[in-house]
């Protein structure tokens, strides 16, 4: 089999966590790789299935920021500000971990090795589940956000703190004060804003666990394509006299919250050499006209891809005659690994658009190392009916596969030379 052949395979049906067809997926894989000669291992991993969980926890978070800014009203802002700080951290930095001990959903991570022996080692990974259907509204919605507010999106919060700290320390010593006079005008403004910008979410998520009903995603390019690029790659280097190790880890639950990720690098993390392993995410790599790498993840506090990883994807790109641009952030799998301070880059292929001017400005004000004039914009098939194999391109799925295998054959040179 070629690559586009494991794509259509793959994506005759959707891979949704907790369905039969996801079942049957991880057996195909497993069988692909073994065919191939590899050592396959189907590691056991747990994620949070509940619709009601999820639901609960995002209105659960709607309300406690809404309920602490209408507090405002009534108490010293200083405090009110320390407040939703201390929300924020409770759910995104303390939360994640806190959900990885609840998870109890069972799935699988499937990693097939090549080199056991070898010291240095290159994890190529990418997920293969697939996702339910966005709205179409809601993709409209998010393309008007993104066109006329991707500034308030950042400043609206930075924007919000900063008049609670400032106000509330303008009155020190009442704890009781809180907006007041023209001040009231500026809450009015976060409050509205929040209403507008958090409402369709929690609507979209109600959709997505279909307590409005939804229908799947067949994931040709999200993520059958990554998965199809790395069995491809998998297959022309295992012949290869490389000079490392090299793990093929096909991720369970990442459209979930990125549980499969997440769980596998928790549970591996004390035997990873951090100095001696390098990880590239392949996450839609079959369509769009441009590639995006992605240069780092999150804002308080960046974490950066490896630059040297950075530049060899770059001279792979280069010499395969591809077009790319530079990103930041974007969910995919090699969030944990970051965060674990690994060293780490992903790519995706996408249709690129211009940035507008509130992009610039908000690259600017979170000081993102990104510097071009574009984004990448995959909402017109991203978690959607059109996310199909036909809508997918073969030339483009293997222009992949050839970069990923110079990337490989590069990192093998440097190691032999002693430059990594």
């Amino acid at each position: 089999m070629q690559a586009f052949d494991y794509l259509k395979e793959l994506a005759k049906e959707h891979r949704y966590g907790g369905t039969a067809e996801e079942r049957r997926a991880q057996k195909k894989i497993t069988r692909w790789f073994q065919e191939l000669g590899y050592h396959v291992e189907r590691e056991a991993t747990e994620y949070i299935s509940s619709s009601v969980y999820l639901i609960l926890k995002w209105l659960l978070a709607f309300a406690v920021f809404i309920a602490l800014l209408v507090s405002s009203l009534w108490i010293n802002t200083f405090i009110v500000a320390l407040a939703i700080l201390g929300f924020y951290t409770l759910l995104f930095k303390i939360m994640p971990k806190v959900e990885l001990k609840i998870a109890k959903t069972k799935s699988e991570n499937i990693i097939a090795t090549l080199n056991p022996e070898k010291k240095h080692r290159l994890i190529l990974c990418g997920h293969y589940d697939s996702a339910r259907v966005v709205p179409k509204w809601f993709t409209r919605y998010q393309e008007l956000r993104g066109a006329i507010t991707p500034i308030l999106t950042m400043i609206s919060p930075m924007g919000l703190l900063a008049v609670l700290i400032f106000h509330g320390l303008y009155y020190p010593f009442d704890i009781f004060t809180g907006f007041q006079g023209s001040w009231v005008y500026i809450w009015w403004f976060f409050l509205v804003f929040s209403l507008v910008n958090y409402v369709p979410l929690l609507i979209m998520i109600f959709y997505m666990t279909d307590l409005l009903g939804s229908n799947y995603s067949m994931g040709a390019d999200d993520n059958a394509s990554g998965i199809a690029a790395m069995l491809e790659v998998s297959r022309r280097i295992k012949e290869s006299d490389l000079n490392m190790r090299v793990d093929f880890c096909c991720f369970a639950a990442e459209e979930s919250g990125l549980f499969g990720s997440r769980g596998w690098v928790e549970k591996h993390k004390d035997e990873i050499d951090r100095d001696r392993t390098y990880i590239l995410n392949l996450d839609m790599v079959g369509r769009g006209d441009v590639y995006f790498l992605t240069n780092g993840v999150g804002m308080i506090p960046k974490k950066h891809c490896d630059t040297a990883l950075l530049e060899m994807l770059k001279e792979s790109l280069v010499k395969n005659h591809q077009e790319y641009e530079e990103m930041w952030g974007g969910a995919s799998d090699v969030h944990e690994f970051l965060y674990r301070k690994m060293r780490a880059v992903s790519l995706m292929r996408a249709n690129s658009k211009k940035m507008n001017p509130g992009h610039k400005m908000m690259n600017l004000i979170s000081r993102t190392p990104v510097h071009g004039d574009f984004y990448p914009d995959i909402s017109r098939w991203h978690h959607t009916e059109d996310d199909t194999t036909d809508k997918t391109s073969p030339s483009k799925l293997e222009s992949s596969v050839l970069v990923v295998e110079s990337f490989v054959h590069s990192i093998s040179y440097k190691i032999g030379e002693g430059a990594l």
